[in-house]
């Protein structure tokens, strides 16, 4: 799968988890969640964690590749910041 098509299937599902509460965020993201998405061609991986977590700040990661040994050495990041009184920052 070329970079902008998985760039935007990134950024979707960044915006999805961005939009989820403080903490539901807290409560889903617990451990490392990695699950799958697609078929044949299409299939990509993704993996959402919390790499910094303060009070009343979540710093959320996630990655995504296509199960292509060089994107699954490199996969593609995005971030964003999810505060206690519901702002976000992507």
């Amino acid at each position: 799968m070329d970079k902008p098509r998985l760039q935007g299937l990134l950024d979707a599902e960044t915006e999805t988890w961005a939009a989820k509460p403080y903490e539901q965020l807290v409560q889903e993201l617990r451990d490392v969640v990695a699950y799958g998405r697609g078929e044949g061609e299409e299939s990509h991986q993704f993996e959402v964690q919390i790499i910094e977590r303060e009070d009343a700040c979540l710093h959320i990661l996630i990655s995504i590749d296509d199960g292509s040994l060089w994107r699954s050495f490199s996969p593609l990041t995005r971030g964003f910041f999810a505060h206690r009184d519901g702002r976000v920052e992507l």
